[in-house]
């Protein structure tokens, strides 16, 4: 099940990463913000309940 996440232009214009890069960049971050929160981020974690 896909996630899409809307971000707003006034956001993206305040990143410092080349606007090109900025999905990768932040699929990088939210991915990183989930692993330090103890949250499935690369499949199922056997903590994780529906």
């Amino acid at each position: 099940m896909p996630i899409i996440l809307d971000i707003p232009d006034e956001i993206l214009e305040t990143l410092k990463i080349p606007r090109k890069r900025a999905e990768e960049e932040l699929k990088k971050e939210l991915a990183f913000l989930l692993y330090e929160k103890d949250s499935p981020s690369m499949g199922l974690h056997e903590n994780y309940q529906d």
